[in-house]
């Protein structure tokens, strides 16, 4: 593969996440001060959090690279299946740790906080928990096919996401608002392994077949 295009396709995943952000974005603004500061709390203490998922896909894809060059498939599978269980583990460490003090940071990110800015806060929050192992699982897959070459595959993931933000802002924000808008971010966590998962499976299976007739 030619690594010159890593750049390139690693710029437009970001850019599409980015822009199915801004489509959240736009529909939470018509939701009220309250709504918004809400979730602006929650998603910094999110973005903290993740860290764990983004440090394990970083790993994954370190992983998965050092392995393509000598063609050691069951090696990658090996590693694939211990970084969904890290995944997995590193989920309910983040579900816990919100049961147990999303309060506290509450009060860390936020000034006089309302009763109804707080409400609204766990409401999302509790929300993005369901996405949590799914999210675990988009960043292992993802950067799994990035390091095997298959970056358009992985961007194809990307336009997922955004499609599943942009539905949820078309089918849900209108008749449910803010409590529609929350959903948005597991929709779009969920959506996005649809072209992933398959394709890694394919890969995997392909490659190892094709190592056998080698040998």
């Amino acid at each position: 593969r030619d690594l010159h295009s890593f750049p390139t396709r690693r710029s437009s995943d970001l850019a599409i996440t980015a822009a199915a952000t801004m489509i959240i974005q736009i529909a939470l603004n018509k939701c009220g001060t309250d709504s918004i500061a809400a979730f602006t709390i929650g998603t910094k203490i999110q973005n903290i959090l993740t860290q764990l998922f983004h440090a394990l896909g970083m790993t994954v894809a370190t992983y998965v690279g050092q392995n393509m060059g000598k063609r050691d498939f069951l090696r990658i599978r090996k590693g694939i299946r211990t970084a969904l269980f890290l995944g997995i583990s590193c989920a309910l460490f983040c579900i816990l740790f919100l049961i147990f003090f999303l309060d506290l940071g509450i009060r860390f990110f936020g000034e006089d906080v309302t009763e109804n800015i707080r409400n609204d806060c766990h409401y999302f929050m509790n929300c993005c928990m369901l996405g949590y192992i799914p999210l675990s699982f988009l960043f292992v897959f993802r950067n799994a096919l990035q390091a095997m070459g298959e970056g358009f595959v992985a961007l194809l993931g990307g336009i997922c996401e955004l499609i599943a933000r942009a539905f949820v802002v078309i089918l849900l924000a209108a008749p449910f608002g803010y409590y529609g808008i929350c959903y948005g971010h597991t929709a779009a966590w969920t959506l996005a392994l649809l072209p992933l998962i398959p394709f890694y499976l394919y890969k995997m299976r392909t490659q190892t077949k094709a190592i056998q007739n080698e040998k």
